[in-house]
């Protein structure tokens, strides 16, 4: 019958052989390289996605200004010019618009 080790050494059951085995302090492995070298690549790529979309976010900002603009232009017509129907209809959307 085995004797159990006491000590440091009797808890080494869950290793995983090899697992301790790196290459030393600033160097690495081909394998390392090419998965930096993708993550680089990859970081580029969510960089490029990121200006687009902010180029994107830009237009609509400036198009939803623009829109606002046309609604501030049409209430502040006379309600002759923009007829009855048109005066009760724009108005309280842009009240709303304004109080947003």
């Amino acid at each position: 019958m085995w004797r159990r080790k006491s000590g440091p050494a009797s808890g080494r059951n869950g290793e995983i052989p090899g697992a301790g085995l790196r290459d030393p302090p600033g160097r690495q492995s081909a394998s390392d390289s090419a998965l930096m070298d993708a993550l680089r690549e990859h970081n580029a790529t969510l960089k490029a996605d990121v200006e687009q979309l902010e180029a994107q976010l830009r237009v609509e900002a400036d198009r939803l200004t623009a829109a606002e603009a046309r609604v501030e232009t049409l209430v502040a017509e006379p309600a002759d010019r923009c007829g009855p129907l048109a005066a009760r209809t724009v108005a309280p959307l842009a009240a709303a618009s304004r109080a947003a």
